[in-house]
């Protein structure tokens, strides 16, 4: 909760917060006074204030936990099938002639397929809104078999636009999962093409 209050406050939404308490502690005495006298008088006000108070963020509340459930149980890189290649792809070394970095790049971290190398593969991608009710988008890559349209390996991340709360006071509102899974990712490219076993 403190960590989507913080959220809410970075993105410009918290003075319409400050206004809205008073309208809280107003129906919370409303209520209070509607119920039985004695100590269950304050607690009955004080849950009267917090459920009024947290009305505005129930889509914000609501879509960080499904944002949170989706990056768990659906998100990151996973590989189906690997595929074995022959020394002719892979130097002295063991590096992997198939992989291509960004230019100027001294980092062997963010390294793509050369599909000059392996032109029998591909990598496809496609962006939907995953859900429209929490505001949800779905990204997602895959490497493929063009022969075949096999299903090497997928990667998929989330991202959360926010409640309409955060989005109408901040049109920049919005949080991802984990984005290390993508495919432009040399450990997760060398995770599906591997070297071929030597027979024994």
């Amino acid at each position: 909760m403190d960590e989507l209050l913080g959220f809410i406050a970075l993105s410009g939404a918290f003075f319409p917060l400050i206004l809205w308490i008073p309208i809280c502690l107003l129906v919370a005495v409303v209520v209070s006074k509607l119920s039985t006298r004695g100590v269950y008088r304050l607690l009955i006000g004080l849950a009267a204030f917090a459920i009024t108070f947290t009305l505005p963020l129930a889509d914000e509340i609501a879509g960080r936990i499904y944002l949170n459930y989706l990056c768990k149980t659906q998100g990151g890189f996973k590989v189906y099938h690997t595929v074995e290649l022959p020394e002719q792809y892979w130097n002295k070394d063991g590096e992997p002639l198939f992989i291509k970095y960004p230019p100027h790049s001294h980092s062997k971290i963010n390294g793509t397929l050369d599909f000059s190398v392996l032109p029998e593969y591909g990598l496809d991608h496609r962006d939907e809104i995953y859900s429209s009710i929490f505001n949800i988008l779905l990204f997602r890559n895959w490497y493929f078999n063009k022969k075949t349209n096999a299903i090497l390996a997928e990667s998929k991340f989330f991202t959360w636009k926010g409640g309409w709360l955060s989005r109408t006071f901040n049109s920049n509102s919005g949080v991802s999962c984990d984005t290390s899974g993508q495919p432009n990712n040399r450990a997760n490219v060398l995770s599906i093409f591997v070297p071929m076993k030597k027979a024994q």
